[in-house]
C-alpha cells in the first residue's frame, strides 16, 4: 500500500510540472508574445543546437541564411549555410590556420567578402570559402570598425558595426555615451563605412557616419522604410524595435581611431523615432529581412542554455513586416 502511494504522489507531480509546463508555453505564445506569434511561421531548425553551437549572426544569402557562431566546448567557430531544411558548417580558422574561437556575434556579406563581428571591428573570410563545402575557412584579415561589433549589417553599399552596451557586464567607450535631442540616455553606436570594391576588403577604412542607438542591441535590419533593432539579454523578453528616419535628428561627434580622430555625422535612434515595438522570447539575436518576412534567430534552445525548447524555440521564426510599423 505504501509504495502505491508514493507512486501516486510521484505521478500527480509529474501531470503537475506537465500542466504548468503547458500552461507556461501557452502563455508566453498567446498573452505575453501574442504580436509576435500571431504572423510567426518556423523558418528551419536553428543549426548546430545539439552540438554545442551558440547562434549568434543572422544573414540572408541566396534561398537560405548564413548562421554565425561560436562554440559552449571552446573548439572552432563555425558559419552554417541553412536552406531548404538542411545545414552545413564551416569551423573556422585565423590567418595563421589556427582555430578561430571568437564570439561571432554578427555575419553579413557584400560581394565574396563574409564579415564575423569581433572586438575592435570584423573578420573577414571568402564567400567562396565559406560555401566551398571543405569543412573550414580560413580568415583574410581584420577590418576596424573604431567600436566592438557585436553585430554588423550590409544594406545599400555600406557595411554597419554596432556595439552591445549593458552595464556592469558589458560596457563601451565613453564616446559612445550621448544625450540625445529627445533626453534619452544612448550608450551604444553604430559606425558605418562604404563597400567598396577597390578597397582591402571591399571596405573603405574611414566611416561615414555614426548612428547612436540605446543598450541591448544584438542587430538590426535597414529597410526603406526605416531600422528595426534586435534587443535582448538574459531572460527578459526581447523586444524588435521599429524606427522611422525620417525625420531623424542630426549632429556632429569625435570618434578616436588608430590614426587620429574622425569628426562624423551623428544621427540618433531615440523615443523621439521609435514607431513600435513587439515582444519576442528572450535571448533574441541577429534578425534579416527578405521577401516581406521579418527573421528572428534565438540563442535559448542550444545546449548551452536548453530553456527555449519548452518554449519551440528550436526553430528561428520569421513574422510579418509591415510599413505600419514605421508610422506613429
Amino acid at each position: 500500500m505504501k509504495f502505491f502511494k508514493v507512486l501516486f504522489k510521484v505521478l500527480f507531480f509529474v501531470v503537475m510540472g506537465a500542466g504548468l509546463l503547458v500552461a507556461f508555453v501557452n502563455f508566453q505564445k498567446y498573452i505575453a508574445f501574442s504580436e509576435f506569434y500571431a504572423s510567426a511561421e518556423s523558418a528551419g531548425e536553428v543549426p548546430g543546437i545539439y552540438d554545442g553551437f551558440v547562434p549568434q549572426g543572422l544573414d540572408a544569402y541566396g534561398d537560405g541564411f548564413l548562421v554565425s557562431g561560436y562554440m559552449s566546448d571552446k573548439t572552432a567557430s563555425r558559419i552554417y549555410y541553412v536552406e531548404g531544411g538542411e545545414s552545413r558548417y564551416v569551423a573556422l580558422e585565423n590567418e595563421d590556420g589556427s582555430a578561430f574561437k571568437g564570439h561571432s556575434g554578427g555575419i553579413c556579406h557584400a560581394n565574396d567578402f563574409v564579415y564575423i563581428g569581433g572586438s575592435g571591428g570584423v573578420y573577414v573570410f571568402s564567400l567562396s570559402d565559406v560555401l566551398d563545402r571543405d569543412g573550414e575557412a580560413t580568415s583574410l584579415g581584420f577590418f576596424p570598425t573604431l567600436l566592438n561589433a557585436a553585430w554588423c549589417e550590409v544594406y545599400g553599399g555600406y557595411l554597419i558595426a554596432g556595439s552591445f552596451w549593458c552595464e556592469p557586464d558589458y560596457t563601451t567607450a565613453s564616446w559612445q555615451h550621448v544625450t540625445t535631442p529627445a533626453g534619452d540616455k544612448n550608450y551604444s553606436m553604430m559606425t558605418v563605412f562604404r563597400l567598396d570594391g577597390e578597397a582591402e576588403f571591399g571596405v573603405t577604412p574611414t566611416p561615414v557616419c555614426a548612428i547612436s542607438t540605446e543598450m541591448k542591441v544584438q542587430g538590426a535590419a535597414f529597410t526603406s522604410d526605416g531600422v528595426i533593432l534586435s534587443t535582448s539579454l538574459g531572460l527578459s523578453p526581447s523586444e524588435l524595435q521599429f524606427h522611422a528616419i525620417s525625420p531623424i535628428s542630426t549632429d556632429e561627434i569625435t570618434v578616436p581611431s588608430a590614426d587620429g580622430e574622425h569628426t562624423l555625422p551623428l544621427y540618433y535612434l531615440d523615443s523621439s523615432t521609435k514607431t513600435h515595438v513587439i515582444s519576442a522570447p528572450p535571448m533574441a539575436e541577429e534578425i534579416a529581412v527578405r521577401d516581406g518576412r521579418i527573421y528572428v534567430m534565438n540563442e535559448s534552445a542550444c545546449n548551452k542554455y536548453i530553456f527555449g525548447r519548452f518554449l519551440g524555440m528550436e526553430a528561428f521564426y520569421s513574422i510579418e513586416y509591415r510599413e505600419e510599423y514605421f508610422k506613429k
